[in-house]
């Protein structure tokens, strides 16, 4: 068996890749799906990886919902409703602990005004699109804004466990 994905290859490959895949096309919602999923799995390979391969630097986690619920601080909870938009889908239902309200939560809407009070479905629009996700509050957030700093956070972590130094 050949050597372990480390946490950097992983974010290159997959979660750097697929965000760059959405920024071309913030528009798309399967792009911007496929940009959390990557986002969302990085938590499970960063603290399964350092599990095996240098246990010390995860010890203050008891488990992977641990280390979940600290990336979401870091985030601003952005890391929450991302992993609630990549674990819906997958599962193509909601269950008590996920953030976002159904199947489909996640769409291109029309950006008329920057407050969000007037959207329209992608079928009906005809101006500037973006990826927004819903929260079972109602409230609807911009996907990439949230993917971004989700980046930002991975950046930082990434560093960190290379031995660059870098300031929370």
């Amino acid at each position: 068996m050949g050597k372990s994905m480390t946490p950097d290859e992983y974010f290159q490959a997959f979660v750097i890749g697929n965000y760059e895949d959405f920024l071309e096309h913030p528009d798309c919602v399967r792009r911007g799906f496929n940009a959390a999923i990557a986002a969302s799995h990085m938590a499970d390979h960063y603290f399964k990886y350092f599990k095996k391969n240098d246990p010390i630097r995860i010890s203050r986690f008891q488990n992977l919902s641990g280390y979940v619920e600290y990336v979401s601080e870091q985030t601003s909870g952005c890391f929450k409703d991302i992993r609630s938009i990549a674990n819906a889908y997958k599962h193509l239902y909601t269950w008590k602990e996920v953030c976002i309200s159904s199947a489909g939560a996640i769409e291109v809407v029309q950006i008329k005004n920057k407050d969000f009070s007037d959207v329209t479905c992608y079928s009906e629009a005809k101006n500037e699109f973006t990826v927004v996700f819903t929260r079972k509050t109602g409230e609807q957030f911009e996907l990439l804004p949230a993917l971004k700093n989700i980046l930002d956070f991975w950046h930082r972590e990434i560093a960190d466990s290379n031995g660059i130094i870098t300031t929370r």
